[in-house]
């Protein structure tokens, strides 16, 4: 907009004002003050000469300047009067709407008080600037996409970021999972955010970046990355195409920014706190560790202050009796525990585990006083042969923790190889990240983690050690980490790098399991289904346990649980054969007997040594 101060000479006559209709057809807009301060904004800039022909057009007799000047906006309204800014405002809006094209920013967002993402805050200033230059310098066609790489972790702020950003430009964010087939197309009203960008088809990414780069006004493209590597990568790939390519990071929140960010929850949820009380809350609590962790904890003080008939108006809320997690029934809490006592054998596994629990415990207390504490990681190594208990172990491990507070969620991810090893160059990072996001807040137990050692300098698995270390070493407060397997092949995992070794806190063997544990367990798995068995079965079981506990690869409790299996099916093809037309006897249908076992026994055997034969037959 252009304004316009002019001194008129003599005395000339009133003007009536300007009405919707002159605005429109004549492009500018006047006003008359004291009769001698003629005032005009147009659209476009205008000359001395250009404005006096304005000024004539006005009155039907000859009018002459005495001055004429160009000021700016404020020293323009000011003049005006503000009683006038309703017409003013009607003008520009019209005009904005003509003259600019592209994409305009909600003052009110960007006036918004915004906790951390530093980086974040500069893109999208140096975004606005872009397309301010875009809308005022360039034609449709030559304008370039804007695009926005997101890295960081779960919980960083970028769904924040992405919420920002719809906001602020009146946009839809489509997400694009460029594993799939077929890619959602945008229009001018949306702007895509990819994910897994490496793993797009040739024609599906042909017609993303088609439908991106037709679009005339609304260009934006956001690209999620699992990593740095991946960020870096994804950077390299489009500068080689395209000029506005942005990096942009998303690191961890610090105290103070996750202190604000639940202040600001609070408010909108009309809640008042002691900002000090939060500020412990965040600082002594091992589970508020991101933003995610953050809005958790907000909605646990809102169920609070429902249940409490809190009101804003009564003041600050009183956080006396809040508790974190949520309270568990009486006959819930400690039921991991007796199950893990009750379990047969692992009387060296169950002490060890006491004592990480404890430990855990004691250093969650003293750090709520206030005294110091060591930064204990938690991660621990289990190492034992098949069948011992590992798997098990670790989910009732899981939810003790959660039982005590010392981990925000109930809930244990198993993984393998598969699991976290890519199909190529540069997916496993991104894979390695993904399964620690699903596990934040909880345990992760990577079963067979020796088999992530490399093979060779083309094995995909290169960067997993490395990875899952920085994982481990950013996570160190959000997921518990559970390696297991063979004891010397742990030990050869461990070696490969020193910081696996630092990051382990303890090292717990698992036993092979006893002749007496072996029958235990056995009769104990009967019993949970409802079965028996005849007392002379105990001497055929302890023989055989004698026997096979001692092969190289006895499987422990699988081999009761095959055991029991086949002895089954040994019982109901006995008891079917002989049953004719009569009813069966309870006896009959729940009671093992010697000659099952022996069966079963046998077949088991038979079936070992044909995978035997069968696997030296391949080997040959």
């Amino acid at each position: 907009m252009n304004y316009y101060h002019i001194k008129l000479m003599g005395d000339v006559q009133q003007l009536e004002r300007p009405s919707e209709s002159f605005a429109q057809e004549n492009n500018w807009m006047y006003f008359l003050k004291e009769k001698e301060d003629l005032f005009i904004v147009t659209g476009a800039a205008n000359t001395k000469r250009e404005i006096a022909k304005k000024v004539q057009s006005l009155w039907e007799t000859d009018v002459y300047l005495d001055g004429y000047s160009s000021i700016t906006e404020d020293d323009f309204i000011d003049k005006v009067g503000h009683e006038q800014l309703g017409e003013v405002g009607y003008f520009l809006l019209k005009q904005s709407k003509e003259n600019k094209q592209g994409l305009t920013p909600n003052a009110d967002v960007l006036s918004e008080n915004m906790s951390g993402l530093s980086d974040f805050k500069n893109s999208i200033q140096h975004l606005i600037n872009y397309l301010d230059y875009q809308s005022n310098y360039l034609e449709s066609h030559t304008k370039e996409p804007f695009f926005l790489i997101f890295n960081g972790q779960k919980g960083s702020g970028r769904k924040y970021a992405l919420q920002y950003l719809e906001r602020l430009f009146d946009l839809q964010a489509v997400d694009t999972h460029c594993s799939e087939y077929f890619l959602p197309k945008t229009d001018e009203k949306q702007f895509p955010v990819i994910y897994d960008y490496f793993k797009a088809r040739a024609r599906p990414k042909l017609e993303l970046f088609a439908n991106i780069n037709t679009k005339k006004e609304n260009n934006i493209c956001i690209l999620i990355a699992q990593s740095t590597e991946e960020a870096k990568k994804i950077e390299m790939e489009l500068q080689e195409e395209y000029y506005n390519v942005n990096r942009i990071e998303f690191p961890p929140y610090t105290n103070d920014e996750l202190v604000e960010i639940a202040i600001q929850l609070l408010a909108k949820r009309r809640i008042s706190i002691d900002k000090k009380i939060v500020r412990e809350y965040v600082e002594k609590a091992s589970n508020l560790n991101n933003a995610k962790d953050i809005r958790r904890m907000v909605q646990r003080i809102h169920e609070y202050a429902v249940a409490t008939n809190y009101c804003q108006e009564n003041g600050l809320l009183d956080l006396g009796h809040f508790s974190l997690q949520k309270e568990q029934s009486k006959s819930k809490c400690g039921q991991a525990e007796k199950r893990l006592n009750q379990m047969i054998g692992l009387q060296s596994v169950k002490k060890l585990i006491r004592q990480q629990v404890a430990f855990e415990q004691l250093s969650k207390l003293r750090k709520e006083r206030g005294y110091h504490v060591e930064e204990s990681n938690g991660h621990l190594l289990f190492t034992g042969n098949p069948g011992t208990g590992k798997t098990e172990i670790a989910r009732l491990y899981t939810e003790i923790l959660y039982e005590h507070g010392l981990i925000a969620e109930n809930k244990i991810v198993e993984v393998g190889r598969a699991d976290l090893i890519g199909e190529y160059v540069g997916q496993t990072a991104p894979k390695i990240k993904k399964v620690f996001d699903s596990a934040s807040g909880g345990v992760l137990f990577i079963d067979e983690a020796y088999s992530l050692i490399p093979q060779s300098e083309r094995d995909f698995a290169n960067e997993a050690i490395p990875t899952i270390i920085q994982e481990m070493e950013n996570r160190r407060n959000e997921v518990v980490v559970i390696f297991a397997g063979y004891k010397d092949l742990m030990h050869n995992f461990i070696e490969t790098n020193p910081g696996l070794q630092s990051r382990i806190s303890k090292i717990i063997h698992f036993e092979d399991y006893s002749v007496d544990e072996l029958y235990e367990i056995f009769r104990m798995m009967l019993s949970k289904k409802d079965y028996s068995i005849k007392s002379s079965c105990e001497k055929v079981l302890r023989s055989h346990f004698s026997k096979v506990g001692t092969t190289e690869h006895f499987g422990n409790g699988r081999y009761v649980r095959k055991l029991i299996e086949a002895s089954f099916y040994q019982q109901a093809t006995r008891v079917m054969e002989k049953i004719g037309n009569r009813t069966l006897e309870e006896t009959e249908m729940n009671v093992v007997i010697e000659a099952d076992i022996k069966n079963a026994i046998q077949e088991l055997s038979e079936l070992e040594s044909t995978q035997r034969l069968i696997g030296f037959g391949l080997q040959g």
